[in-house]
Order: C-alpha cells, then sequence, then structure tokens
C-alpha cells in the first residue's frame, strides 16, 4: 500500500520488489532483494534505473558484457542504467544480495566496490559520533563512484547505542531507505521517523530484513542492551546535480549541539 514507511523482506528465495515507487512516498529509490540456492543464477535487467547489488552471504559472480566479477561478503557493484546482466550463486548455501536502485539516466561504467579496501580507507571508513552514539560507517558507493542519484553505504553501531544521531533530515535533497541485517537473535533496534517530536509517523521493531523508507522527516534508530544496529543505508539524489552530495543533511535544531548532519552522521 503507497504510504508505507516499514516493510518486511520476503525469506523466500527468487527476486522480490520489497520497496517501490508503487507501494511507498518514494519517488526515485527502490529496493529489491535476490536470493538464490546453491548453483543458481538469474539474469536481470537494470532498465532505467542505476543499481547497486551488495552481498551479504555466500559468493556471488556477476556477468555483463563478457565480464564477470566475483563478490565475496559486503562486496558491492554498482550497474547504469540499461544494463542486462546475470548472477550466479558460486558458494555453498543461500546468496542473499539486496540491490538499491534509483532512476537514472547516467552514461556510466559497471564499478567493482571491494568491501575490504573501503574497510581499510580512511575516507570511506570513519568512527564517528561521541559516547552514546558511535558508530563504524563505511562507504560502498559514494561520491568517487560516477553514478547519477544513488549512495550506498554500511553502518555498524555499538551494543545499546544510537545511531543516525543527533537526529537529520533531507526531504529537499534525498530520499532514504535503511536495511538491517547481521542482529543475532533475540536482538532488534527502535527506528522512529517523525517530522516534529509532535508528529510521529513511526516508532517501530527492527529486525533482519526489515526496511525504512524515508521520503521525509528525521529518522534515528537505537539498538537495545547487548545487541548493535546494523544495516545498509541506500540514498537517492532528487537532484542528482545538487544533491548527490553527503552534507546536504540538515539536524534537528533541538539536538544541534550534538554534532552535524553530514556523512559522519548516518
Amino acid at each position: 500500500m503507497k504510504g508505507n514507511i516499514l516493510f518486511r523482506t520476503p525469506e523466500g528465495l527468487g527476486y522480490h520488489k520489497v520497496i517501490t515507487q508503487n507501494n511507498s512516498e518514494l519517488s526515485y529509490l527502490s529496493y529489491h532483494r535476490l536470493r538464490l540456492g546453491e548453483g543458481q543464477k538469474m539474469s536481470l535487467e537494470t532498465a532505467q534505473q542505476e543499481a547497486c547489488l551488495l552481498c551479504l552471504e555466500g559468493i556471488a559472480a556477476i556477468s555483463l558484457n563478457g565480464h564477470t566479477w566475483k563478490l565475496n561478503q559486503k562486496d558491492a557493484l554498482y550497474l547504469p542504467p540499461g544494463s542486462k546482466y546475470q548472477v550466479k550463486n558460486m558458494g555453498e548455501g543461500i546468496l542473499d544480495c539486496p540491490v538499491a536502485l534509483a532512476l537514472s539516466t547516467a552514461d556510466s561504467e559497471p564499478v567493482f566496490i571491494s568491501f575490504e579496501q573501503a574497510n581499510r580507507d580512511p575516507e570511506r571508513h570513519k568512527v564517528v559520533g561521541r559516547s552514546e552514539y558511535q558508530r563504524d560507517v563505511i562507504m560502498m558507493v559514494g561520491p568517487a563512484v560516477k553514478a547519477d542519484r544513488l549512495l550506498v553505504g554500511y553502518t555498524i553501531g555499538r551494543k545499546g547505542q544510537w545511531t543516525s544521531w543527533p537526529p537529520h533530515q533531507h526531504v529537499e535533497s534525498q530520499e532514504e531507505i535503511y536495511l538491517y541485517y547481521g542482529i543475532p537473535e533475540p536482538g532488534f533496534g527502535i527506528q522512529l521517523v517523525y517530522t516534529s517530536l509532535d508528529e510521529v509517523q513511526l516508532c517501530a521493531v527492527v529486525r533482519n530484513g526489515d526496511a525504512v523508507a524515508v521520503s521525509s522527516g528525521y529518522h534515528p534508530t537505537v539498538g537495545i542492551p547487548g545487541f548493535a544496529n546494523t544495516y545498509i543505508w541506500m540514498i537517492a539524489a532528487k537532484d542528482p546535480h545538487q544533491h548527490r552530495r553527503t552534507d546536504v543533511a540538515t539536524t534537528q535544531p533541538e539536538f544541534a549541539s550534538m554534532g552535524t548532519a553530514v556523512f559522519d552522521n548516518r
């Protein structure tokens, strides 16, 4: 139903269109999920969207125009619009790949992004925040990748602490999706989305596979004691020429003394 904010990812094999422009308030950004069994493969295309595939579980071989990229855990591959590609499960067990997509007219090339390299790069891996809201933020598809709208990365919180803090919003410039992963049972987080403290659009428990579509409002999140929030953030710039940046968010005024709402506050 259009207007939904919280989405549950289906658990079965196949290609699942979880968040689209038809079932959310988002106009540019989508989230799909690909799950393949051992030895399975699937042909897909990006059509009029650019895409970022991330390998959360298993080993993926992604082939396009005679080139093949191998994705290990947390690696990513950016694909421009018009890409017709094949994904094959090269490992044992399930291959699990979230896919971030955004409407695009980019004339660009595929880009492989190694998580290991991004994790070691101080320009792309930042330890940010203070005391009760410190976390690691790893940029995968950043401004250096010649995408049109997409920005994609990982946030790894601390046990029982806040992330995406201080609260920030970017309603005029960007849409965003948070996709939760890697939170062991029985752990969970709490996600808020609100335009003011008197107008709360969402206050919900979030677990593995839950996704939150943020078209407007502040959107902080917290892990319960003993468990850390870990999630993928997917961003689509509304204006590719002005808004595909990491410094367009604004901090909730009541909490401005706690920091600024830029890349290091996801």
